[in-house]
């Protein structure tokens, strides 16, 4: 979990203990992303935490960030709302960049590290590649 006090002036990114596995991230941010953070920080001066939750239940005790729960409601009605319809959780981001960070041409080794995968075919089949695209690359270069 991060919260806005991690964000690093000089160089933006965000430090993060992954929940799952205790491991730490080291997320550098793009000037997008500071810029939504900064306009949050505007609209929630008071907030310490990015995402606040704003529960009546956590409201009475101290500040908590919004959980796993609620992002992974809110996503799987984005996902209904699609058409076709879309099976969206709180893994869909982070599998999609892993997907796409390979098929632009990263190196799965360099993705299993992005990702802090334990081996590469962990990641291999996180973001789906099956026997059928190594089949598939047989037939797709041809020297």
């Amino acid at each position: 979990m991060a919260d806005l006090q991690d964000l690093d002036a000089e160089r933006p990114s965000l430090r993060v203990k992954e929940q799952k596995t205790g491991k730490h991230q080291h997320i550098m941010l793009n000037p997008l992303a500071i810029a939504i953070i900064h306009k949050r920080q505007e609209k929630h001066p008071d907030d310490i935490w990015l995402f606040q939750s704003t529960s009546s239940k956590v409201r009475r005790n101290r500040p908590q960030p919004i959980n796993r729960r609620s992002v992974g409601r809110v996503l799987e009605t984005i996902g209904q709302q699609i058409t076709p319809r879309v099976r969206l959780g709180c893994h869909s981001a982070r599998k999609t960049r892993g997907y796409c960070l390979h098929a632009s041409g990263h190196s799965i080794e360099k993705i299993s590290k992005i990702l802090n995968h334990s081996s590469v075919s962990i990641t291999m089949r996180y973001i789906g590649i099956t026997q059928g695209d190594i089949d598939d690359s047989f037939t797709d270069l041809v020297l």
